[in-house]
């Protein structure tokens, strides 16, 4: 339904990858891409992989690609701190089972999520894929860092849904 393009994380499959994005992209399509490779605990950002960044060497529709990079992190727990130990909890990572982790999230309470969006960049920014990587890298990771740490500005409040009335 999401129309979801499933990166493997061999070298090899790389470029296959890259013309299913690049036709995406043709097509008019956004994409969101998580370019550390993997999933972790949620309590830092793992190096990223810069062979993902290949795709904003092509331009699109004639123009370079913009790449918008957003740190995402939980940081509250019941309006709380939500401290190391916790955090994992949230993540999906390694062999967990959905259903059951979905469940143990469910009944843990409410989180909240820092969401920051970073300046938008392009690769003729950049001397290579490798160097608009790494400046992203470090943006992200420095946004989940000010954030787990509540080193953020107050958070703006909005509900995405709401108890019905009664």
């Amino acid at each position: 339904m999401q129309r979801t393009v499933f990166v493997e994380r061999r070298a090899s499959r790389t470029a296959h990858h890259l013309d299913d994005m690049t036709a995406r992209l043709e097509a008019g399509d956004n994409l969101i891409l998580f370019p550390e490779g993997t999933s972790n605990d949620g309590n830092r950002v793992l190096p990223f992989k810069s062979a993902f960044f290949g795709i904003a060497e092509k331009p699109v529709r004639g123009k370079p690609l913009v790449v918008q990079p957003v740190s995402i992190a939980y940081t509250r727990l019941n309006g709380i701190p939500m401290g190391r130990p916790y955090r994992p909890f949230y993540a999906w990572y390694g062999d967990m089972e959905l259903a059951s982790h979905l469940w143990t999230v469910a009944g843990l309470g409410n989180a909240t999520i820092a969401i920051q969006f970073h300046p938008p960049v392009t690769i003729e920014q950049f001397r290579s894929r490798k160097e608009m990587a790494e400046a992203c890298q470090i943006a992200i990771a420095d946004g989940v860092s000010r954030a787990i740490s509540g080193k953020l500005s107050p958070p703006i409040r909005k509900r995405f849904w709401a108890p019905r009335p009664a």
